[in-house]
């Protein structure tokens, strides 16, 4: 790295290990004494690329795209891998990755050009772009052994951000007039009591966390 020092007789030049790029200077010598010398740039690099991946975080309405990407000052970044639910892929820096609906695991790792190596990184991706589903059930047929039927309003959002809302509404089809209309939180069961004789029409309709509905149903007591 310098000549301030003495050269090294010999045919094995030891590089230092530290990273960064050194100077080595070799002479060599003929049988009358002649001599001729060169300096040779030895590149070393022993730190870890740096994993820049930045997922967004909390549930996303749309297909996420993850870009995997690092940063490595040295050898530069040699290629990226990636493991989606157990999927492992690789690429070049910046690949991106597409992840759909449901709760995932991502976990990135960056590898520089000499195979320095991060750990493996592990980021949650939360991706809802589906509504909830209306579980409501009424008894089918006509209900002739009870004075009052209730119904159990509820739902759910399967690997979604879960059902944040119900509503409903109850409306008797001779009269067509609304008899109930109301709405609650999360995903239920919310009771619905109904009584006297006549076919009532139930509509129902669930909303999701990031704020997808299910759209209206209707179902009749």
């Amino acid at each position: 790295d310098g000549l301030d020092g003495e050269f090294t007789e010999g045919t094995v030049a030891t590089v230092g290990a530290t990273t960064e790029i050194h100077q080595l200077h070799t002479r060599v010598f003929d049988a009358v004494g002649r001599t001729h010398e060169l300096v040779h740039p030895v590149k070393i690099d022993n730190t870890d690329p740096v994993d820049t991946t930045d997922p967004p975080e909390g549930w996303q309405h749309d297909v996420v795209h993850v870009s995997v990407e690092g940063d490595d000052d040295d050898s530069g970044v040699g290629r990226v891998e990636w493991e989606l639910d157990g999927v492992r892929g690789s690429g070049e820096n910046g690949s991106t990755v597409s992840i759909g609906h449901g709760i995932h695991e991502l976990r990135t790792r960056i590898i520089d050009a000499v195979g320095n190596a991060t750990l493996w990184a592990t980021h949650e991706i939360k991706v809802d772009i589906a509504g909830p589903v209306d579980t409501t059930t009424v008894p089918s047929g006509w209900v002739t052994d009870a004075e009052e039927v209730v119904v159990q309003v509820s739902g759910e959002d399967p690997s979604g951000a879960g059902v944040e809302l119900i509503e409903w509404k109850v409306t008797n089809t001779l009269t067509g007039v609304e008899i109930q209309a109301g709405s609650a939180p999360g995903p239920g069961p919310v009771p619905l009591t109904i009584s006297g004789d006549g076919v009532y029409k139930v509509e129902t309709q669930l909303t999701d966390g990031v704020g997808d509905p299910s759209g209206w149903r209707t179902q009749y007591v």
